[in-house]
């Protein structure tokens, strides 16, 4: 995968986040946050790619 391509992917999961929660930039690092400890706690790869963690999430 190219760079191009990851970082694009990256900067549309950061937008579905924002989006999702009424562009409130707060909002979106509290819910990652939120995200990141329930997976870990789940036991989940954490070098999931970020597609695979949005797929999950359901942006995708």
């Amino acid at each position: 995968m190219n760079f191009k391509r990851v970082s694009k992917l990256m900067l549309s999961t950061f937008l579905a986040f924002t989006i999702a929660q009424g562009f409130n930039p707060v909002s979106v690092q509290a819910e990652t946050q939120l995200t990141k400890t329930a997976k870990r706690v789940q036991g989940l790869d954490r070098f999931k790619t970020s597609r695979a963690i949005a797929e999950e999430i359901g942006f995708g």
